[in-house]
Parts: C-alpha cells; sequence; structure tokens
C-alpha cells in the first residue's frame, strides 16, 4: 500500500474568523477562508476537490486526491489555535490537560507572548494524550 499523501495547510485567524492557504505539497495552490475553524475544514476538503476536478489522472497529486489517499495537516501558531478551539474546550480545560495555568493560555492568545518550544510540545502531547483517550471512549 502506498504512503498516504500529506497535504499541509497554514491556518491563521482572521478579523473574521479564519484563512487556510497550502503550503505543501509545492504546486498545490488553495487559499480558503471561513468564519470557523470547523466550517474552514469543510471549505478545504471542498477546495481539495474542486482543485482535481477536471484535471487528468496522469498527474500524481491529482491521482492521490481523486482516490482520497491524502491526509489534511494543519500548521497553526498556538495563539490561532487558541482562537479555534478554546470555544469548545475552554482555557480551563487546556490548563487541566496541559498544566499551564488558563491565565498563560490568555497571555498567549490575547499579547504577544509566544510559547516556548518546550511549551508547545506540552500542549501538543497533552491534546494527543486527550485525543487518544477520545478515540477510546464508548458510551453505554
Amino acid at each position: 500500500m502506498n504512503k498516504e499523501l500529506e497535504l499541509t495547510f497554514r491556518v491563521e485567524s482572521t478579523n473574521s474568523g479564519f484563512a487556510a492557504s497550502s503550503v505543501a505539497p509545492e504546486g498545490l495552490a488553495i487559499l480558503v477562508t471561513a468564519d470557523s475553524f470547523s466550517k474552514l475544514k469543510k471549505e478545504i476538503k471542498e477546495a481539495i476537490d474542486f482543485y482535481a476536478e477536471g484535471e487528468s489522472d496522469d498527474q500524481p497529486l491529482i491521482k492521490e486526491i481523486k482516490e482520497g489517499n491524502y491526509t489534511i495537516n494543519y500548521n497553526i501558531s498556538v495563539k490561532d489555535f487558541l482562537f479555534a478551539f478554546t470555544p469548545m474546550v475552554g482555557k480551563t480545560g487546556l490548563a487541566e490537560m496541559t498544566g499551564i495555568s488558563d491565565t498563560q493560555f490568555w497571555r498567549y492568545q490575547h499579547s504577544n507572548i509566544t510559547p516556548r518550544d518546550k511549551q508547545k510540545q506540552k500542549i501538543k502531547s497533552a491534546l494527543d494524550e486527550f485525543g487518544s483517550d477520545l478515540q477510546r471512549i464508548s458510551f453505554v
């Protein structure tokens, strides 16, 4: 089985929501906007499908897209991540997961303070563990 194609998008918050632009693979030129992160994900998927529509399957990139053999990755700053996800999990929830105070998350979101790489890794690890826990839940 072939390795899945990875499509990477840079996500940034805007005054009216979010914008995403493709950064990889090279040659994929997609830019979308939406008023929420969940809508942005849908817009990205639709733009990818539209990008491949009517193109020849002779191009490896187009063939993989048409076959659905790809994953979408998001490059996003901690600040923009907080704008996208704190409406769903809250800064208090993130503080509980990461051990980083909700006050510090507020600073990351609303000032020019950028977390150090060690803090970014701590946030990412906690989110990965949380996502893994969610996948193992069965409702009875």
